[in-house]
């Protein structure tokens, strides 16, 4: 599935939908620069951003954003004190 057909799609007939992008690195990450998860208004998602707390903090930050109508960045460190506390 093309993200951006499905964004387009979703937009077209009247639902939100917000985009997670991954802008920056330092170090190594579950996913990769520029993966992008999709998050509908119905809070399904296509795509990743590479899963555990940082894809759920994205999946909530992005149900915001469609809310505020207004983009976000977060900055995560996946140090390995988080990993271990967040799972």
């Amino acid at each position: 599935m093309d993200l951006f057909e499905e964004l387009v799609a979703l937009r077209r007939s009247g639902r939100k939908c917000a985009l997670a992008t991954i802008v920056k690195v330092n170090g190594s990450i579950p996913a990769y620069p520029s993966a992008k998860m999709l998050v509908r208004d119905d809070g399904s998602i296509a795509g990743t951003i590479g899963g555990g707390g940082v894809e759920g903090q994205g999946r909530a930050t992005a149900r915001q954003g469609m809310e505020t109508e207004k983009p976000k960045y977060l900055d995560f460190s996946l140090g390995q004190g988080v990993a271990y506390e967040k799972g």
